[in-house]
């Protein structure tokens, strides 16, 4: 069944987020990160366990907003697990953007998940 507006892709990681949750913010080897919308209404958190290599284990994330919020997170954190977390910086928009077949009015909602990724690994 498709919905006018949202991808498949998208529908997809709604159905079935990938790994949400979270992990124990006191373990030293958790990482998190936030970034919320300026109005306040939309707001993703994403957690890594990433080892001594720099690889990216657990991962997990919760996010409050729209479909498409939603959506990037969990697309995000299926993306970066197993990967080196230096790798995933690399990560722009255009890709979830084109994963999701998200409109260019629904970019910053990969923003949001882009940014939390982004301030799960500082200093890494």
């Amino acid at each position: 069944m498709s919905d006018p507006g949202h991808s498949e892709a998208l529908l997809d990681h709604l159905r079935s987020p990938r790994n949400p949750g979270s992990l124990p913010r006191h373990d030293p080897d958790v990482h998190t990160g936030e970034a919320g919308s300026p109005d306040g209404t939309r707001l993703v958190r994403l957690q890594f366990r990433v080892d001594a290599s720099g690889r990216i284990g657990d991962a997990c994330f919760k996010a409050f907003g729209c479909s498409a919020t939603i959506a990037c997170a969990s697309w995000v954190v299926e993306r970066v697990e197993g990967e080196l977390a230096a790798a995933t910086l690399d990560l722009g928009p255009d890709a979830l953007c084109d994963a999701l077949e998200l409109s260019g009015e629904r970019r910053d909602a990969a923003n949001l998940a882009l940014g939390a990724l982004r301030a799960a690994l500082v200093g890494l």
